[in-house]
């Protein structure tokens, strides 16, 4: 996304299904409101670095309350995704 809100946005639909973590290239001057509404929607905020990415806001743990063939059927995509990046 082009802007942490539109990302955080994005991110907050994925909440049925995984943890949810939104990675920006660096520190938008309003951090705190981004922080302070990602806590509340459990998105993870990372600040990408030349070395490392420094989490400023953890990720909620992700915790299925049910398994449905929807949940199911984004696991496998995810799965074969990361399969073709090796």
């Amino acid at each position: 996304a082009r802007n942490w809100r539109r990302g955080l946005h994005d991110a907050t639909q994925f909440a049925p299904y995984c943890a949810r973590a939104l990675l920006i290239p660096e520190r938008p001057a309003d951090l705190g409101e981004l922080i302070l509404e990602a806590s509340f929607y459990g998105v993870g905020i990372g600040v990408l670095g030349t070395e490392a990415v420094e989490w400023v806001c953890s990720p909620a743990e992700f915790r299925p309350t049910r398994f449905t063939t929807s949940s199911w059927l984004f696991s496998e995509q995810i799965f074969q995704q990361l399969l073709r990046r090796e």
